[in-house]
């Protein structure tokens, strides 16, 4: 064709190699040996657009993944960053919705994590964890093992000023603890408790019925498998999100509910504990709808409380959402000011029974903790895996 202006090609290394693109077919990204812009530096005319910069990597860790494969979830950002002066005001506004606040026998409260919100929006409200597999719920919170072995049959709550004490110390180890919250496991310390408690499930050779004891403490075969259960699950969400950030990490709530008085919305309770902890159990669903009245949670994490509820209940609900540094200054108060008798009282014994329990099974913890070891240690030795 004798119009046809042609180019000569371009000398060898003259144009780098086209950027590497995680999801184009491999190995021949560009059939033929050239890229097809192998004349991007010939003379053009100057309206001719250059041509586009590679585009720069994905900033997450998303891109990653194969064609095919399923994304994980984006995890939630769930911490919202105050300024000083907003938490302040947070807190303020949190007291003042507390100034006339008491606990009574009318009252229960119990602690969770907020990984439970996923469940609690399916079920309604709290549900023994026996019943959870009826609404299609996998447990991702509880206190694993130092208590009661395996699946428990009924919802714990604390009732009254002594029952307040046992939520708020259950609620301090949902933010310290790593029996109720994994997460916080440094890499290393959740691949040794794997690889110690798939070993112990792995290797059980006692007898049935038998277990390694300490005093009134066990570890047996159900109990270590409910662990590797609760320690597989971090594992699963870490692999899936090896780059959680900060912001994104589960936080500690309290609900506090009131009992109702009469007809079928009225919650029974089925057991008492006589052990002065306030500890009481209910074998049947408690639905947040009829007895939800407050939800306590860090001052942070105030925003995404709202929005759970408001997605569960509805935007015209009436529960509150009060920062938990609201109601500690607030029991304080009434201890310490002492105006009132009766709420001086009540309050000093919320805050006592709260270091009560968080030591006490922070004391468990540590003592099953060797139980393990010696678990580990006393059975057949075919290696951790």
């Amino acid at each position: 064709m004798p119009n046809q202006v042609r180019f000569p090609p371009p000398p060898p290394g003259a144009y780098p190699a086209p950027a590497h693109r995680p999801h184009a077919p491999e190995p021949n990204d560009y059939p033929g040996a050239l890229p097809p812009n192998h004349w991007a530096n010939a003379p053009q005319p100057a309206h001719y657009p250059p041509p586009a910069a590679p585009m720069p990597p994905p900033r997450d860790n998303f891109h990653g993944h194969q064609p095919g494969a399923a994304a994980p979830k984006r995890p939630e950002v769930i911490h919202t960053n105050n300024s000083p002066g907003e938490r302040k005001a947070k807190i303020d506004a949190g007291v003042q919705q507390l100034r006339h606040y008491t606990s009574h026998g009318g009252k229960l409260f119990h602690s969770t994590s907020s990984k439970a919100w996923e469940g609690l929006g399916k079920t309604g409200g709290l549900v023994p964890p026996t019943m959870l597999r009826n609404y299609g719920v996998k447990r991702v919170t509880g206190e694993g093992d130092v208590n009661v072995p395996g699946e428990k049959s009924s919802v714990y709550f604390g009732q009254g000023s002594l029952g307040l004490g046992r939520a708020l110390g259950y609620f301090e180890l949902n933010q310290k603890s790593t029996n109720f919250s994994p997460h916080l496991y440094g890499g290393k310390e959740l691949h040794e408790e794997l690889s110690k408690t798939r070993h112990i499930v792995k290797n059980w050779n006692l007898p049935r019925g038998e277990s390694f004891r300490n005093s009134n403490l066990t570890v047996d075969l159900k109990q270590a498998q409910s662990r590797l259960r609760q320690l597989e699950t971090e594992k699963e969400l870490r692999d899936a999100l090896p780059h959680r950030a900060r912001n994104t990490q589960p936080y500690p709530m309290m609900f506090d509910l009131v009992m109702g008085d009469r007809g079928e919305k009225k919650v029974n309770l089925d057991h008492r504990f006589n052990d002065g902890s306030g500890e009481v159990m209910v074998d049947r669903p408690v639905m947040f709808k009829d007895h939800l009245k407050r939800v306590f949670v860090p001052v942070n994490n105030m925003e995404h409380a709202k929005k759970q509820l408001d997605q569960m209940l509805g935007r015209g609900h009436s529960v509150e959402v009060i920062p938990m540094e609201s109601l500690m200054q607030t029991l304080r108060y009434q201890r310490d000011e002492g105006r009132d008798r009766e709420k001086a009282s009540k309050a000093a014994t919320s805050l006592q029974n709260k270091e009560m329990t968080f030591k006490g099974i922070t004391q468990a913890e540590s003592a099953i903790a060797g139980l393990y070891d010696q678990a580990a240690a006393s059975l057949p030795l075919k290696g951790y895996y």
